[in-house]
């Protein structure tokens, strides 16, 4: 295993081969900041591991031991109020309408096969307000979960029951650039590295 100094000395020499003069310090920083980064990776990879073996032994699931975020509402949650089970951990509102049947399993695996409210916000600007009215109107079908109190914990709009959606989506032209330079983006780095 490389020392802090090590790893200080070759980011120097890499942002000196690419043209980039960099200070003790700054390489310093950076090698620090790579050690840390490295460390919470293996943790929490470790963490994981041992998550699937316990899945093993308890393939229901179970109460998820520390802190996370739901893959289908992405709230976080504290430790002993999240569930972790073959479809990755969510927070326990979600699990109950899983359970219940409101949302289907693939979206906890996919999240590319739903949009939520953020994402009618975001993506297509149509106010939170607008959104419900579309609901009581039939425009939209949406999955709606629950909270404990009987209020709206979260909006699923399942791409495959809300068409138009989709289509509204592959044809804005917003999202078609923004897709296209991330595309682009995402395929300089390589090259850029391939040449040093």
């Amino acid at each position: 295993m490389k020392t802090l100094e090590d790893m200080a000395a070759e980011i120097k020499e890499i942002s000196r081969r690419t043209g980039k003069e960099m200070s003790d310090e700054e390489a310093n920083e950076a090698a620090f900041t790579m050690n840390g980064l490295a460390e919470l990776a293996v943790k929490i990879g470790m963490r994981y591991a041992r998550m699937k073996g316990r899945l093993r032994k308890e393939p229901r699931g179970f109460l998820m031991e520390h802190g996370a975020s739901c893959t289908v509402c992405h709230s976080g949650f504290e430790a002993g109020k999240g569930w972790y089970d073959k479809y990755e951990q969510k927070c326990l509102l979600c699990q109950k309408a899983l359970n219940e049947g409101v949302i289907p399993a693939y979206v906890c695996v996919n999240e590319n096969s739903f949009y939520s409210m953020y994402d009618l916000n975001s993506k297509f600007k149509v106010k939170t307000q607008r959104v419900k009215k579309l609901i009581k109107e039939k425009w939209f079908k949406a999955r709606v979960i629950l909270d404990d109190s009987g209020r709206e914990h979260h909006y699923v709009f399942l791409k495959s029951e809300n068409p138009q959606l989709a289509q509204a989506e592959r044809f804005n032209p917003v999202w078609k650039s923004m897709g296209r330079h991330s595309r682009k983006e995402s395929g300089r780095w390589p090259r850029e590295h391939a040449k040093s």
